[in-house]
């Protein structure tokens, strides 16, 4: 063999392994898609199940209790904490308001502001 038939298979066999680097690369990104799509979908199922056990639960517990027919809309909720921005009633009461002497320049500045 001469020099000139060693590269030639010297740089085939780089193109190969150049061509099995981009199927590598290619094959990498779609395992990285399908598990990203397959913990979105856990994600999908944990949350479908939070909502369904309860209700499985009661459906459950009245077939024992025997009742024959469930409605779904006549589940007991649990009351829901909301934080208000407003003050409470009780705080508006306490509240004095006191008026702050001021000179005209003054006003013309918080009128302007």
């Amino acid at each position: 063999m001469s020099v000139r038939e060693l590269e030639l298979r010297l740089t085939e066999k780089d193109e190969d392994i150049a061509r099995r680097d981009g199927v590598i690369k290619y094959l990498e990104k779609e395992l990285d898609s399908r598990d990203a799509t397959i913990r979105h979908l856990k994600n999908e199922i944990d949350m479908f199940r939070q909502v369904v056990r309860p209700i499985t639960q009661h459906m459950m517990n009245q077939q024992l209790q025997g009742e024959a027919e469930w409605d779904p809309s006549t589940r007991l909720r649990t009351k829901r904490q909301a934080i208000s921005a407003e003050p409470l009633v009780g705080a508006l009461l306490e509240l004095t308001i006191s008026k702050i002497p001021k000179t005209a320049k003054s006003r013309e500045l918080i009128k302007a502001a």
